[in-house]
């Protein structure tokens, strides 16, 4: 555990509440035969049942999908965008194409139409040499980017390269920590990045607490961060919390919870572990953890037994 002082603490914790709402599931990131999808519509909707999703956005390329609050599940407004350096998703907003091809001119349109960009599989064939020009494979062309709101941890379709980008997450975040952006607020989502039925799966997608899953409630939530992300596991939380200085996360059907903060050295690329624990037999672990103050931020991640994670959005810490 981390040494306390008396100095006072900013604690930015997107989950205040958020386990008195309730929690549905959905995935916002899945393709049809609209744009390169190998599924329609109809079949599409008929797998998100199967899986007992309650919302989902359909991101095809360059073809604005509506929402529909009547629809099973939910549909919330989306689009994915290929840009020079990588892909963009458009979510609750329908723009027209930049000109220029520039990723930061995706992401200024639909900030500027109200949306919620997001920064797309962040590792796209980052091991392919000759794709590696329209991926997003720099750390600095991340933190370089502004505006976005949120970046995918995790997409289940192989071919989206590799399937955990949760380090890029950190990368930013650490960035903007020292540069001392605030409210840093960038969240991790889990995403299929389906273009095939198979890749749409019951344990992939984000878990979203809200009054109600209507477009309003589940936009509301999502863009206040009050999600975490299904990287195909089935665990879940049970709680994040904050009582004074003591944060307290439980994950239930995890076998191993890890916390994470900023790196002390100023220009580490590792990750800093604050907390670990084990459920040494029981059906949940639990980490409670005092803030020091100077961990800039706090990001839970659990694993099952399978290796496979869940992971929550940051709380940032403010000194």
């Amino acid at each position: 555990m981390s040494n306390t002082d008396d100095a006072p603490v900013e604690v930015l914790n997107p989950y205040d509440g958020a386990f008195d709402r309730s929690w549905f599931k959905g995935d916002l990131h899945i393709h049809t035969t609209a744009s390169d999808g190998r599924a329609g519509m109809e079949q599409v909707m008929a797998r998100l049942r199967e899986c007992e999703f309650d919302f989902a956005a359909i991101a095809d390329h360059d073809l604005f999908t509506p929402g529909d609050d009547a629809s099973d599940p939910v549909l919330l407004p989306n689009c994915e965008f290929n840009t020079a350096q990588g892909d963009v998703l458009s979510l609750f907003a329908e723009v027209e194409r930049p000109e220029s091809n520039s990723p930061q001119d995706f992401i200024d349109a639909i900030a500027a139409a109200g949306g919620f960009p997001v920064v797309a599989h962040p590792k796209l064939r980052e091991f392919a040499s000759e794709a590696a020009h329209r991926a997003f494979t720099s750390r600095d062309l991340i933190c370089n980017l502004s505006g976005y709101a949120a970046m995918e941890v995790y997409t289940h379709n192989i071919g989206s390269g590799f399937q955990l980008a949760i380090d890029r997450l950190d990368a930013v975040w650490t960035w903007r920590a020292r540069e001392g952006v605030t409210p840093i607020a960038l969240w991790a989502l889990a995403t299929s990045d389906s273009h095939d039925l198979h890749t749409i799966t019951p344990d992939v997608g984000i878990m979203v607490s809200a009054d109600e899953c209507t477009r309003a409630s589940l936009r509301a939530s999502i863009e206040a961060g009050a999600f975490y992300a299904l990287a195909a596991s089935p665990a879940c939380f049970r709680e994040i919390s904050r009582d004074g200085r003591r944060l307290r996360f439980v994950a239930e059907g995890a076998e191993m919870m890890q916390i994470y903060g900023l790196p002390r050295e100023r220009f580490s690329g590792e990750r800093r572990r604050l907390a670990i624990a084990w459920a040494e037999g029981r059906d949940h672990v639990q980490i409670d953890y005092e803030i020091a103050g100077d961990e800039g931020f706090v990001r839970a991640e659990a694993m099952d037994r399978e290796g496979n994670l869940i992971c929550a959005n940051p709380i940032e810490i403010r000194r």
